[in-house]
């Protein structure tokens, strides 16, 4: 018992006095700082409806200040007592409260307040205003609130029912599980035919009074008290049309029913916002049981806020509010049967009992009742099995086919984490496959209490004490500040079973209630997790459901073990057993005496269980009074007497409480002297008590009321003074477990040793605890009473005329359960109501008519007294309710947690639990997007605050209550205003390594609410215990700052003889890669980016001779005959540039627009320039910040200074800038300003019911649209930009029909988005029918050219890549030469991403280093790239096709360093499903099947948490990999689907082989296509060498227990490789050819035969000059466990792929790093060792290596990616180069080839002559001449007619040449066609896009004609344009009517028969 609590039930008879000496305890908590109090303005603005930005003054208002009692958290400032290490307030005070009348809009004046303190201000208007609220912060002298006008606009929320199917998931699986078009093949004998009818189902709406847990019931009529379903009339803009009353005009009424369409989606529109729990109950007797839960149960909350779109848009992409999935038992005989299956599957599902943190370890628990399980077929598709469990949790699967297979496991009551399990059932007949024990996850704690009948009276129930009869008593859990979160009822057993307790992290208290009994003790056991052994009675209680917790006497527990009956630790010791008399040990805890509440922290998947004694009062005993003072937040009866205390209403704490006696029972006071105190004129003359008010202890304060002024607290009549119960001034102590200090080092001040807190680590607890309100008065004789509450300063006596209720039920107790009578003075009711009319009576609004109050006139007592009789074997209650005229302040608590890691500090709270990103912003934000507080988070994640609440308490709903709905912005980037520099800046503390996540929840008076809001990492290796990212350039690389000229655009474009000006960066500050967190190091170091004193300048590869160079600037004037290209700058150490700046030289009379940024963050001037160009315009901007969501509509080009001084920063401040963007995106595409590609609909701004386009991607950075054609026949460009800041569309978003754009020269960081973060191109999911066939939609944005850009530290929500995204249609796309570093992705991909079919692509001398994949929940690949095709579709005739594959794609001369993949496989490179539809329609030709080559890879250092930390293939066919360095990568096996069984108290996983290069077996389609069973690529010539195998353990049984990854390399053991495997079957064997490996028995069967050229390396081989094996960081963990040379950070409590790896160094400082150059020694078996065949007509492997050194010198090539230039000159090897000129007929013309860099790797080509031998052979009588042999061009021409030719070969043979190879180059015809496409779209136009090359000179004639023959009219005439492309677009043309072929004439040649696609 607390010194207050003491306090509270002592003072009485003068033990007022003694118990001061309690408050000594608060003493440094009551004072007040020494210093001049102050008053502060206070300003109420509403925006300007004419200019948002702008604010008008508000008149009128009432305002209140509460003291902000909240933690007071000062980012970066480390200390050990914080939120996290402490409780949250409860209770606010209130300190002052006014008014303002209408007309006044001077600023009001608060009363003195105290400048040391923070404060809130919460204000009501008096009219047409919502509720608004500010902090007050230290030292404030004005403060300004905005409010919104009304009316709000309505809430609404779309709900998705479906059959979950395929698979079983929880979630809607579509197309497969959409309701319109799914068939369940297991049910297709169904009278329903497999059709799922979700019209059937019936959604039902409930709400909580915005609160959790008890509700206030089913919602059945809209926000204006008209049925649900109720239609209303809107405008041509979507606006309401209202009445003359104001009230919106309906057009249909509902009948409250609500159910799907066909299609399983339906809106529920026009409430008002609140929290909601949406219900669909299925039809009945069909069996269906509900598969989907967000958080446990079956309701699913949703939180729509006013204007809530009709789709979910707080994160991720759009989707539904809430979805419903629902099966039902079912078996699919006929497949069974099919498929030959006689296999059964057993097993039992347990509970996961989860350790104590920051033990790790998982035990199988107490069996899962009401238990479901589905077999799905892998992977993910339809369930062929569906069956509940039996009664003990088992299920048996029978007649299963060999396979394959996932089982989903759920529970009827939804209380378990739906559970996936990987099975495989062997091809044995009969087999048997035996699961056991599966253990699974619970959302909920479980508190099992009961009530007994305590005869003894003490505390424990002893053998033949018996329960107590149903409904004899029941339990409440109650918030901290008294509001009930749930209450049962006692059973017939006398159970109260509490299954489905939520682990807020936060404390709640349990009560028993008062009622008729009296209370006797109460007997707990506390789950200390672990193993949950058999129930041994008391000797060990485990209710085979838990594991109890040992209990010890710590020193705050012996403190308070007296006034808790705590017998166990009465004159204990410190660390002493708590052993219970009762049972002897100490594996319970029995307190004795009047225990009515107690404190209870816990946690998912444990059980507590707490018994209540009870018994009735013996004869001559009664329970005294008691009661709750309430706040009254919903104010419904015309009497206050008959006032009822809600759910939603807390309790007021510390109320001074006042008992007097009447003995006559006639409601007079007894008085001191005896008598009674008699009434005059209805006012009682009696002597009341002095008044010691907030804060308590300190009588008698400037506060506090001393009657008599002798400084002691006098008693007057009363015969005892109490306070209402107070959390914060009662907290629990007594914890059990290890205490920790936070910040030992900041010792004596900053350290602070725990004992009970909220938090993770507290884990299950039951100690001590009360809620606010409560308030007894004991030891009384039976008699009559008085009781009297005295109102706190501020607050107000619920009177007849404060009602605020306008309609709502109203009650009538029944006779025998009248509320004590109210006997307080009399006053005289007023006329009107009290929230209408000011304090004079006088109405608010002038000229309104006030409701009028009940009993208006009429006098009444008051009640803040009440007469109460108090009887024998009774106890008696008395409730008060007060309030304030505004509402106070809703509090907030939250933790930010990354839910990918978790903390082994031990000097943290979170220690063993998830990790949280210290110091992060916490942005608040109305309705409208606007902030209205800005908090940030402790160093532990922990974050409070006040809001405004709300006074809605009069809505058609059974609370009545509109909760106010505020959105929490997680790590909120919006600038924050510096009083320094007088400007808007980055919040300093947002962390761009982490997501801002933005949540809506609902906020009440004096209530908390619990935000459990997790983030993910955006970049890669985010959290902590890890190496310090260092994606900055290394230092001596030319960095640009900028690019300036002598020219009129003053910037990068230019005519012949201007200056230009290049300015270098210089010295940078960046992150210390060998930072290690202590002092010894510095978090940055200074690099230096300056030029040099020399060095090479290029424009587009040409030479700059007439530059002046300094470190600091270049300059040169323009040469005559330039073009436009890129600068490059070579310093003279050899380091050159990544991203420069294109220079752009002018065409004559050309113009240029240059924009300049604005300090007004609406402001939009690049977009202004956008709008206002032609095509092929140049925009510069010019330097500065560019606050902007740029849509670049039309073909530009956007030319940046340079990306270190030119910045677009995709910041989504003030508020209405993301809905600007919106509508102007909504009205471009009405205008027609951009095509929607098939399969996209506009939806949104006016369409309701749809999401609108780009709903997936909103607000990014730059968005690139076009129309048909219309950016391939235009230039366009975007360079030299800093692109960053981007939320949901990422840095870059390229849309569709977006051909040849070039995206060069930028830096891109710190962008996310949900389908890519840095740059993406096209789109995911985009699905059309063609030919009743579904197919994914070509996006066609082809050629886009990636080049010279910096993409660092972006982040993918999903989808595919974290830095660039390639979807479907990005055919010949170029990523060539960039630097992508840091990038993360929650899909795969996180460096680079290609996900469906986008032919020819290229990826090149890319360095692509340090990107991370991970997601706890899915398998995810691809740590630097991830190649892969997407899934098969319907076909027209009801089967699924095989995937359209990847295209093909050349992986050439990349770094691939550092990634990982830590959920999957491909910690380097990831191949998937490259192969499928284009195997299927060409089986025997496999030079048409997609290829994937990897030439001249380095790929070092990667990490996967399953296969291939080098390369994982899997279902590719045609894959070569020749030249590459797969060295030094590493395989965890961390992933969920590596994990075994547990085994006692150990588990581990299967170490995964092909640690190198792992391959996969084919799914049976390709296999049965190809003939192939598994990927067997093409390897030659390859390094693949010492890549390293873990696995990773955990053993429970060592105290503490012991984790890591094996073997434990860091303390000695020696590493185990795995170069390359089979994983899925390592019988089977790669074929590689002149390959180095490790010395290793696995790799002895490539050494077999000779002629393979295999070679093997040792432990002693020298290799690579510098090679580094990853490492783990600097820091050492403090917990026990092994010190491998990677660590593993676990996050377990919800399951999946919980392990994250921490490895490093992560810099790109080549000082630091691996140096995987070649070793030249003499046993380096790497060198001359090749195979040269295989260079023989591959121009991309002979031309250069790696380092770009010509291949081959000496007598072979080398092994790897790298060539020693070990000789005098190279070895001659054949080139071949194509042409992308082709056609099916027609002859070449006249045509000059530049073969510039063709022949760079053959001798003598300084001496080049007319006579150089040519040899080669020619059809049709070709004529091949040089025109310049120095400048190596040439010209072919054929003859005209039917002999002409369609393609010519040549060959130069090097007659100096060793060897008598040959170069050779293929040109081939005049006239090509890219596309010839019409597409009939939704509004019945057409769009027509044609398009090809051809050799023609520019401006030679095109014509197009609708007919094969080229005869007749053309239909259409163009010229050639300057880069030889042709092109047609129209988005309105012709009509395809009988048009089935087209064909091309260009100047004199035609091109026949082109087919035409029509869609």
């Amino acid at each position: 018992m607390s010194c207050f609590k003491k306090l509270k039930r002592q003072c009485g008879d003068g033990a007022h006095k003694a118990a001061i000496g309690c408050s000594l305890l608060f003493a440094s908590f009551l004072a007040v700082s020494p210093v001049q109090a102050q008053t502060v303005n206070i300003n109420v603005v509403t925006p300007d409806p004419a200019n948002p930005d702008n604010f008008l003054p508000v008149d009128g208002f009432r305002w209140l200040i509460e003291e902000d009692n909240t933690w007071n958290i000062k980012p970066g400032v480390a200390t050990g007592k914080t939120l996290a290490t402490g409780f949250h307030s409860s209770h606010s005070p209130v300190i002052a409260k006014g008014e303002s009348a209408m007309g006044n809009q001077s600023p009001v004046s608060s009363p003195d307040l105290d400048p040391a303190k923070r404060y809130f201000l919460s204000v009501t208007p008096h009219s047409g205003y919502t509720i608004g609220g500010a902090e007050i912060n230290e030292g404030a002298t004005d403060v300004e609130v905005v409010v919104n006008p009304l009316p709000l606009p309505t809430a609404q929320f779309s709900v998705l029912v479906f059959e979950d199917f395929s698979p079983i998931n929880g979630a809607p699986d579509l197309p497969e599980e959409n309701p319109a078009t799914s068939i369940n093949p297991s049910r297709i004998n169904e009278p329903d035919g497999g059709h799922f009818d979700p019209t059937q189902f019936r959604v039902l709406v409930e709400e909580a009074g915005g609160r959790y847990g008890a509700t206030g019931g089913p919602v059945s009529q809209d926000a204006f008290g008209n049925p649900l379903g109720t239609e209303y009339q809107y405008d041509a803009q979507g606006n309401a049309v209202l009445d003359v009353d104001g009230s919106p005009i309906i057009v249909s009424l509902g009948d409250g029913i609500i159910h799907p369409g066909a299609d399983g989606y339906v809106v529920v529109k026009n409430l008002p916002p609140a929290k909601y729990g949406v219900i669909v109950t299925p039809p009945t007797g069909k069996g269906w049981i509900q598969t989907s839960t967000i958080e446990g149960t079956a309701v699913i909350d949703v939180w729509p806020a006013a204007n809530e779109p009709s789709y979910f848009v707080e994160f991720g992409p759009p989707g539904f509010h809430a979805f419903l999935g629902f099966t039902k038992q079912v078996e699919d005989t006929a497949y069974k049967t099919d498929n030959a299956g006689t296999a059964t599957i057993t097993g039992q599902v347990v509970n996961n009992h989860m350790s104590r943190p920051p033990e790790l370890a998982f035990y199988n628990g107490d069996p899962t009742p009401g238990c479901w399980v589905g077999l799905n077929r892998a992977p993910n598709l339809s369930a062929i099995d569906v069956q509940p469990c039996n009664d003990n949790s088992e299920f048996t699967f029978s007649n299963v086919p060999a396979g394959d297979y996932t089982i989903a496991i759920w529970d009827t009551n939804l209380d378990i984490v739906i559970a996936q399990k990987n099975v495989t059932v062997p091809a044995t007949p009969n087999a048997l496959v035996d699961l056991a024990e599966l253990p699974v996850f619970n959302w909920f704690a479980r508190l099992s209490a009961s009530v007994f009948n305590d005869e003894n009276q003490n505390g424990f129930r002893d053998p033949g004490e018996t329960n107590l009869g149903a409904d004899a008593s029941a339990v409440n859990l109650r918030f901290r500040n008294g509001t009930i979160y749930q209450s049962f009822p006692i059973d017939t057993e006398g159970e109260a079973p509490f299954d489905e307790v939520f682990p807020f992290f936060h404390w709640l208290v349990a009560e028993v209630d008062f009622a008729t009994l009296k209370a006797t003790g109460a007997t707990y056991v506390v789950d200390n997790g672990g193993e949950v052994r058999p129930d041994a009675g008391w000797d060990d209680p485990t209710f085979d459901k838990l594991n109890p917790q040992p209990q010890f006497c710590t020193q705050a527990r012996i403190d308070v073990a007296v006034d808790m009956g705590d017998t166990a630790c009465i004159g204990a010791t410190a660390g002493d057993p708590a052993i219970n008399p009762n049972t002897g040990n100490n594996l319970s805890t029995t307190l004795q005496g009047q225990i009515l509440t107690l404190g209870m922290q816990d946690f998912l998947g444990q059980t507590n269980r707490l018994e209540f004694g009870k018994r009735h009062y013996p004869d001559g005993e009664n329970g005294g009074i008691s009661g709750i003072i309430y706040y009254a937040i919903t104010r419904a009866e015309n009497d206050p007497r008959f006032a009822v205390g809600e759910e939603w209403e807390p309790g007021i704490p510390r109320v001074q409480v006042n008992l007097y006696k009447d003995a006559e029972n006639d409601g007079l006071i007894d008085t001191a002297g005896g008598g009674n105190a008699p009434r005059v004129n209805g006012v009682s003359q009696h002597t009341p008590p002095d008044i010691d008010l907030y804060p308590l202890g300190n009588f008698p304060g400037p506060e506090d009321t001393d009657r008599n002024g002798n400084g002691s607290f006098d008693l007057g009549d009363a015969i005892q003074v109490t306070y209402a119960d107070s959390w914060d001034d009662s907290n629990p102590t007594a914890c059990q477990g290890d205490s920790f200090t936070a910040h030992p080092e900041l010792a004596p001040n900053g350290a602070f040793t725990t004992d009970c807190y909220d938090g993770l680590r507290n884990f299950n607890q039951i100690t001590n605890g009360v809620f606010d309100g409560g308030y007894a008065f004991s030891d009384l004789q039976k008699g009559a009473y008085i009781v009297e509450a005295v109102l706190p300063a501020g607050y107000e006596l619920v009177k007849e005329e404060d009602r605020n209720v306008d309609y709502g039920d109203t009650y009538v107790p029944a006779p025998l359960q009248l509320p004590p009578e109210c006997i307080g003075d009399n006053h005289t009711v007023p006329p009107y109501m009290s929230y209408l009319t000011d304090a004079n009576g006088a109405p608010l609004v002038t000229g309104s008519t006030p409701d009028a109050a009940p009993f208006a006139g009429q006098t009444r007592p008051l009640c803040d007294r009440k007469s109460v009789l108090l009887t024998t074997g009774k106890n008696a209650a008395a409730d008060f309710f007060m309030f304030t005229d505004v509402p106070i302040a809703a509090h907030v608590v939250g933790g930010i947690l990354d839910d990918t890691a978790n903390e082994f500090d031990p000097n943290s709270p979170n220690f063993g639990e998830k990790y949280a990103p210290p110091w992060l912003p916490v942005s608040f934000k109305d309705w409208t997007g606007r902030e209205i507080l800005r908090t940030y988070s402790d160093e532990w994640g922990h974050f409070n605050a006040l809001l405004p609440s709300t006074y809605s308490v009069n809505l058609p709903m059974p609370t009545g209550v509109s909760p106010n709905m505020l959105t929490a912005c997680m790590n909120d980037a919006s600038p924050v205003y510096n009083p320094v520099t007088g400007k808007l800046e980055a919040d300093p503390f947002h962390d761009p390594q982490y997501s801002q996540f933005c949540y809506t929840f609902q906020y009440m008076p004096g209530s908390t609410t619990y935000l459990d809001t997790p983030v993910v990492p955006v970049a890669a290796f985010a959290g902590p215990n890890q190496f310090p990212l260092d994606c900055a350039l290394p230092t001596q690389t030319p960095g640009i700052l900028k690019v300036e000229s002598t020219n009129a655009s003053t910037g990068p474009a230019v005519v012949e003889g201007d200056t230009v000006t290049i300015t270098s960066q210089g010295i940078v500050q960046v992150p210390n890669p060998e930072f290690d967190g202590t002092a010894n190091t510095t978090k940055t170091v200074a690099r230096d980016y300056g030029f040099g004193t020399s060095g090479t300048l290029t424009l587009g590869g040409t030479p700059i001779t007439n530059a002046i160079w300094s470190n600091e600037t270049i300059t040169f004037d323009v040469p005559a005959g330039a073009s436009t290209g890129q600068l490059e700058i070579t310093s003279a150490t050899g380091e050159k540039s990544v991203n420069s700046v294109t220079l752009n030289i002018l065409a004559p009379g050309e113009t240029v627009t240059t924009v300049y940024p604005t300090n007004n963050l609406s402001g939009t001037p690049i977009q202004d320039a956008i709008d206002a160009a032609n095509p092929g315009d140049l925009i510069l901007v010019s330097p500065g910040d560019y606050h902007e969501l740029v849509i670049m509509h039309k073909p530009v080009r956007l030319q940046g200074f340079g990306a270190a001084s030119t910045t677009i920063n995709a910041v989504r401040a003030p508020a209405l800038k993301l809905q600007n963007w919106r509508d102007k995106v909504y009205q471009l595409a009405v205008d027609l300003a951009f095509d929607l590609l098939p399969g996209q609909t506009l939806g949104g701004l006016n369409i309701v019911d749809q999401v609108p386009i780009f709903g997936t991607e909103e607000g990014p950075a730059i968005l690139v649209v076009g129309n048909v054609g219309e950016y391939a026949g235009n230039q366009s460009r975007i360079d030299g930009l800093g692109i960053t800041g981007a939320i949901d569309g990422g840095g870059i978003f390229v849309g569709g029909y977006v051909d040849n754009l070039e995206i060069s020269n930028n830096k891109v960081y710190t962008n996310s988005g949900n389908f890519g973060g840095g740059i993406r191109v096209g789109y995911p999911d985009l699905v059309t029918t063609v030919n009743d066939a579904s197919v994914h939609v070509d996006a066609q944005n082809n050629n886009i050219n990636i080049h010279n850009n910096q993409i660092n530290q972006n982040g993918g929500n999903g989808g595919v890549g974290g830095g660039v995204a390639l979807y479907t249609g990005s055919d010949n796309y170029q990523i060539t030469s960039n630097m992508l570093c840091g990038n993360f992705s929650m899909g795969s991909g996180a460096g680079i991403g290609h996900l469906g079919l986008s032919n020819n692509g290229v990826i090149a001398n890319n360095t692509i280093a340090y990107n991370q994949t991970f997601n706890q929940g899915l398998e995810v690949h691809g740590g630097g790239i991830y190649i892969a095709g997407k899934e098969g579709l319907a076909n027209a005739v009801g089967g699924v096709s095989q995937t359209p594959g990847s295209g093909s794609v050349l992986i050439e001369g990349n770094m691939i360093m550092g990634n990982q993949a830590g959920a999957g496989s491909g910690g380097g490179v990831k191949l998937s499903f490259i192969n499928g539809a284009d195997v299927e329609a060409n089986p025997a030709t496999s030079s048409l099947w997609h290829s994937i080559r990897l030439y001249d890879n380095i790929i070092v250092n990667n990490v996967a948490g399953r296969d291939g930390g080098g390369v994982s293939i899997h279902d590719a066919s045609a894959v070569s990999m020749v030249h590459n360095t797969i060295a030094y990568n590493d395989s965890t096996a961390t992933t969920a689907l590596s994990m075994n069984p547990a085994v006692g108290v150990t588990r581990d996983s299967s170490p995964q082989p092909g640690a190198g290069v792992a391959s996969h077996l084919h799914t049976a389609d390709l296999a049965s296509a190809t003939g192939q069973s598994f990927s067997d690529p093409e390897m030659v010539n390859n390094i693949i060498l010492r890549n390293r195998s873990f696995y990773w353990f955990i053993n429970g049984a060592n105290a503490p227990q012991t984790f890591g990854l094996v073997p434990d390399i860091g303390n000695g053991d020696a590493p185990v490789y795995s170069d390359i495997a089979v994983v899925d079957n390592t019988a089977l064997t790669l074929h590689p050819k002149n390959t180095l490996l490790t010395n290793i028995a696995e790799n002895q069967v490539y050494r077999a035969d000779p002629a393979d050229g295999n070679w093997i390396a040792g432990p002693n081989h020298k290799i690579f000059i510098d090679p580094l094996e990853n490492g783990q960081p600097g820091q050492t963990l403090q917990q026990q466990e092994q010190t491998t040379s990677i660590n593993i950070a676990a996050a377990l409590d919800e399951g999946g792929n919980f392990i994250d790896v921490r490895f490093g160094p992560l810099t790109l400082d080549p000082t630091l790093r691996g140096n995987y150059r070649l070793d030249n020694n003499s046993s380096n078996r790497a060198i001359d060792r090749g195979q040269a065949d295989i260079l023989i007509g591959n121009a991309n492997l002979s031309d250069a290596d790696f380092y770009g050194t010509p291949r081959f010198y000496g007598s072979a090539p080398e092994i790897g990616a790298e060539e020693l230039a070990l000789g005098a000159i190279p070895v001659a090897v054949d080139d071949v180069r194509r042409v992308n000129r082709s056609g099916p007929i027609g002859d070449l013309q006249a045509y000059t080839l530049n073969i510039q860099n063709l022949l760079n790797n053959d001798i003598d080509t300084i001496n080049w002559q007319a006579a150089v031998p040519v040899t080669g052979s020619e059809t049709g009588g070709g004529v091949l001449s040089w025109n310049d042999p120095l400048a190596r061009q040439f010209t072919f021409r054929t003859p005209t007619g039917s002999a002409s030719v369609g393609q010519f070969s040549f060959q130069y043979k090097a007659s100096a040449s060793p060897l008598a190879n040959a170069a050779t180059v293929t040109l081939n015809k005049d006239i090509s066609v890219d596309q010839a496409l019409a597409i009939h779209q939704p509004n019945s136009d057409i769009s027509w896009s044609l398009r090809g090359w051809t050799t023609f000179a520019p401006g030679t004639p095109v014509s197009i004609y609708l007919n094969g023959t080229a005869t007749g009219t053309p239909f259409q005439n163009t010229i050639v344009r300057p880069n030889g492309r042709w092109t047609y677009g129209d988005s309105q043309g012709p009509a395809t009517t009988g048009v089935t072929e087209v064909s091309v004439r260009i100047g004199n040649r035609v091109l026949n028969h082109i087919p035409l696609e029509i869609r």
